[in-house]
């Protein structure tokens, strides 16, 4: 702890005495360096200047986000400290988001995210979609820390604004064309069409992603391209001021995607269940005398069986190549996804009042070989529609005094999903046809009231306190081999598939959530905060639940947040730099564990479970500078210490846990495990040079590194999820000419090619340790991308 005090204050001391230092250089670097932009966000669901919001807030702008060449939410990775962006292995669109050490990784529609994704102000209701595909946007903004009060539930480890660029009354066009290696050839567009002068402008744009992908499928003779991309997306935006008090937007967009996947590789494990260390003998001898011989490599075991090479079966631990797989079946995502936002904003004598209205919809008839093998043990398919409505109204009013300013709400959501999974292969006695083995859906509703006021005692004092109440239902299906009956909620009765009973439950919780920030500004150019803030995700079911026990439902998970900060600006405003420390204490956090199927011998489930109590503590610096009219340079700097507090699990067998002769559980402590994508150190640094190198051309050139120490993808820590200690570099090289017309530019990413993991999905645990899991997969991250990209503006 005293290390880490030491940490912080030294970064203050550093942060406070600049601008005193500042003062006594301006003069000398006046000439040296032009002001930092001003950067407007709306963390606090208003427009302010990053500098005066009392938040920890990272904001990327449309070029920032063209310097990076950035595609997707992942290729921000490293823009802000402690936040972990990585592309779903497995499923197309999906999030693994981690933000200073709570992450989120399951892909079910009823296990709510724990990082919050918004789209035009719209909240996107479920993890696959949450990685869109960017074209056209204005601004991103990556909140650190709960954001419950303001921004709801499901936001208890930070928010990801996303606003797209609306219709601006000027006629202007813009084409980009992007030629890569893989066969990458990239197509975006856009324009902005003024329709009735001063009233009425459109904006349509257009993208079209292609790539070969960089993992290939040996299998057939002739390899074939295993992950390749296939994207198209139109947006449309129409803006309407019928007077100068009223701006109405129109938004609608859609987005088809029949991309194939990330390359599964293998690594079921070969070798038989072995202990925890957590277990004393004693515990362990009844633990593997209970457990089924079959739960313990039933999927290396099938494929040994059926002639494929042991390398093949663990390629992972073999060292085969990464990039190479020989799956027999087929994977592809078949993804389509429709929006519309209405966005009205009427400004009144009392206040500015807004509505913002939003509908999604999501269809998906993804099919993965869930083997990755040359043979067909475990093929699965997760047809699914996903709907979702949200209405919110707001006042942003100061109640004609100007010391206070008030922001208050009313927020509805609605949610709907359905999903018939079928599966088939040797693994569940399949070995040619496939079956229906579960139909699964949820209908969910949330209803909130908020309000969040500021008080400005002095010019430099002011408080801001608020709170946020939400009620959650949800009703549950889902269709299960069990016997009929009432299991305590949730209720089975025969279903229409043979076998099968249909399980019915319900869940409702009511929250409040509240935040209290005092701040301090001592100049226009430095400020202190400091806040305190609840946050909480809310309670459900456990959608690939096997049993009535096991579908649940879990408990909310809930946070107490601590943050304080400092925002400078010295030398004229050349120089930015912010300082966070944060501490966050979350209890039943909620947990995504796989785990035998009970009544199956060679079955897995996966649950969502309130097992853990976990503390997160850290000092966070962010810098970014204009060293002369050419140099600039920015620098992003982690330090997180997350840690289970506790994080039990029962060892189960058909459902029921394994008993001493004292008739006491055994249960194995996992608090010794690292949280998952919480690495202890991350930063960046970049720099960019632009210079004129011949008559109405101008150079540039920008590299960017970032480093993060060991982290785990998994929960257990399987060494199939580990990645190593982490450094990327990327660079471009362009030249446009004096009126920016025209850029070209050279571009790479991962220059030095690293190969490391980028997720991992285990799909049979065990019961013990991850000695013991039955296997799994790891998705290696793309190798060194590079290319031309082509920038035309009219």
């Amino acid at each position: 702890m005293r290390n880490r005090f030491h940490l912080f204050a030294l970064g203050a001391m550093s942060v406070v005495a600049a601008p005193s230092l500042a003062q006594e250089t301006a003069r000398a670097t006046e000439t040296e360096g032009a002001q930092l932009e001003e950067i407007i966000v709306q963390a606090r669901r208003r427009a302010e200047s990053i500098q005066d919001t009392p938040v920890a807030v990272s904001a990327i702008n449309r070029a920032m986000l063209e310097q990076r060449f950035a595609n997707t939410l992942a290729d921000l990775q490293g823009v802000a400290p402690n936040v972990v962006l990585d592309a779903g292995g497995a499923f197309g669109q999906a999030a693994y988001f981690a933000i200073r050490g709570i992450s989120y990784q399951d892909v079910e529609s009823s296990f709510d995210p724990a990082i919050g994704v918004t789209i035009d102000g719209v909240f996107i209701g479920r993890n696959i979609g949450s990685l869109t595909d960017f074209f056209d946007i204005e601004q991103v903004e990556i909140l650190r820390g709960p954001q419950g009060t303001l921004f709801g539930r499901n936001t208890i480890g930070g928010t990801i604004n996303v606003r797209t660029a609306r219709p601006s009354g000027l006629e202007a066009y813009k084409a980009i064309v992007t030629y890569g290696n893989e066969g990458t050839l990239n197509l975006r567009a856009s324009a902005d069409l003024p329709l009735i002068d001063g009233k009425l402008a459109a904006r349509i744009s257009a993208l079209s992603l292609s790539s070969d992908g960089f993992w290939r499928n040996e299998f057939t003779p002739q390899p074939t391209d295993a992950s390749f991309t296939d994207v198209t997306a139109v947006r449309a935006s129409l803006r309407y001021t019928p007077t100068a008090d009223w701006t109405i937007d129109l938004i609608v967009d859609h987005t088809s995607d029949r991309s194939g996947t990330q390359g599964f590789i293998p690594a079921h494990s070969t070798t038989p269940l072995s202990c925890s260390p957590a277990l004393s003998a004693a515990d362990c001898a009844i633990a593997q005398q209970a457990i089924p011989q079959a739960q313990q490599s039933v999927f290396a075991a099938l494929a040994l069986g059926a002639g494929v090479p042991i390398a093949e079966v663990d390629r992972f631990t073999s060292g085969l190549n990464p990039y190479v797989t020989k799956p027999d079946g087929q994977f592809r995502q078949n993804i389509e996804s429709s929006g519309a936002v209405l966005d009205v904003t009427w400004d009144t004598d009392i206040g500015t009042l807004r509505s913002i209205t939003g509908w999604r919809r999501f269809e998906a008839d993804p099919v993965y070989d869930f083997d990755a093998l040359p043979v067909r043990l475990y093929d699965v398919g997760r047809p699914e529609t996903q709907d979702q409505f949200s209405q919110e109204f707001q006042i942003n009013t100061d109640f004609g005094l100007p010391a206070f300013n008030l922001i208050a709400g009313l927020y509805f959501f609605r949610q709907e999903y359905e999903i018939e999974a079928t599966a088939g292969g040797m693994l569940i006695g399949l070995p040619t046809a496939t079956v229906i083995t579960n139909i699964t859906g949820q209908t969910s509703k949330s209803y909130a009231v908020y309000a969040e006021g500021t008080y400005n005692f002095t010019d430099a004092f002011s408080a801001t306190l608020g709170g946020r109440v939400t009620r959650d239902e949800k009703d549950f299906h889902t269709t299960i081999l069990f016997a009929s009956g009432d299991y305590g909620g949730v209720r089975c009765v025969a279903a229409d598939m043979v076998g099968f009973t249909r399980c019915e439950a319900d869940y409702d919780s009511t929250e409040t959530t509240p935040r209290a920030i005092l701040q301090y500004k001592f100049t226009d150019d430095l400020n202190v905060y400091g806040s305190y803030s609840k946050g909480y995700k809310a309670g459900g079911f456990s959608g690939r639940g096997q049993t009535p026990t096991s579908i649940g439902p879990f408990k909310p998970e809930k946070v107490d947040a601590y943050e304080i900060g400092i925002k400078s600006s010295w030398f004229e405003r050349r120089l930015r730099a912010n300082l966070t420390g944060f501490y966050n204490k979350y209890d039943g956090l909620q947990v995504d564990i796989v785990q035998p199927e009970p009544l199956s011998p060679t079955g897995t489930e996966t649950i969502v479970t309130n097992a853990a109590s976990a503390e997160t503590r850290g000092v966070e610096l962010e810098v970014s500078a204009n060293a002369t009219d050419s140099l600039s340079f920015n620098v992003a700097v982690g330090y997180l210490d997350a840690e289970y507090k506790e994080f039990g699990q029962a060892i189960l067998v058909d459902g029921m846990p394994v008993l001493r002769p004292d008739g006491t559980a055994i249960v194995e402590d996992l608090s010794h495990f690292d949280m998952r994508r919480a690495p202890k150190w991350s930063y960046s640094i970049g720099g960019a040079y632009s210079a004129p190198i011949a008559a109405n051309l101008l150079g540039a050139i920008r590299l960017d590194y970032r480093h993060t120490s060991e982290t785990f993808t998994t929960v257990r820590n399987q060494p199939y999820g580990r990645r190593g200690s982490l450094g990327l570099l990327d660079g471009s090289i362009s030249v446009s000419g004096s009126d920016e017309r025209y850029t070209l530019a050279l571009y790479g990413k991962n220059l030095t090619d690293e190969k490391y993991i980028n997720s991992a999905q285990p799909i049979g645990e065990g019961s013990l340790t991850w000695e013991g899991s039955l296997g799994g997969f790891a998705f290696y991250a793309p190798r060194r991308e590079y290319g031309v990209e082509l920038t035309a503006k009219f």
